[in-house]
């Protein structure tokens, strides 16, 4: 999957007043995740690539069976970016949501 287009975020936008799109870009901008650091995560540090993404759960059960005996860290390498644009994709419809809400 790939990051988040403009497409998306306008679309997400929609119906916002200029304060509200200023706060949407502002809060999606400080808690998206990088998707370079998923991916360094993912190939040097275990379950930390799961943590990281909020999936404590998996992230310790992946650190516990040494990455699956390593299938699951070869998995995980291919699919962290994608991985990461999911979280984002989800973040960016949470703030949307949000802010339109507390109009």
């Amino acid at each position: 999957m790939a990051k988040i287009s403009m497409m998306e975020l306008l679309s997400l936008q929609q119906g916002m007043t200029e304060p509200q799109k200023a706060m949407f870009r502002n809060q999606l901008q400080q808690r998206q995740k990088n998707r370079g650091l998923t991916f360094i995560l993912a190939l040097f540090l275990g379950g930390s690539d799961r943590i990281y993404l909020g999936q404590i759960g998996l992230g310790i059960l992946k650190i516990l069976t040494f990455q699956g005996l390593g299938i699951w860290g070869i998995i995980d390498l291919f699919t962290a970016m994608g991985r990461t644009d999911e979280y984002n994709r989800k973040l960016a419809l949470e703030i949307s949501q949000t802010i339109k809400l507390q109009n």
